[in-house]
């Protein structure tokens, strides 16, 4: 299996989830263990999909799935929220 790291769609959701967990760590502890908690966990969920799309030889099915994984993120938080400075930046992606 090939590694992920040097590709640019893994860095750019590296750096999603690192500031994600900045910025859930200043959350009220209500949003922390709520939104946070789903913020946190679709930042890791689309590390993972994209090491199996570059693990795999067909990418689209995947790539689809990291797309909407990522759409999903955009729609968690409140407009003017904190965590807005992260997210757009992951549009990037395929």
């Amino acid at each position: 299996m090939a590694q992920a790291e040097h590709l640019p769609i893994y860095k750019a959701s590296y750096d999603l989830f690192l500031c994600l967990e900045q910025v859930v760590r200043g959350f009220p502890r209500y949003q922390k263990y709520t939104l946070g908690t789903d913020l946190r966990d679709g930042a890791r969920r689309v590390l993972r999909l994209v090491v199996r799309a570059n693990a795999r030889r067909d990418k689209a099915p995947v790539l689809l799935e990291i797309r909407e994984e990522v759409e999903e993120l955009n729609v968690l938080p409140m407009s003017g929220h904190p965590c807005q400075r992260c997210v757009p930046g992951i549009r990037a992606l395929p």
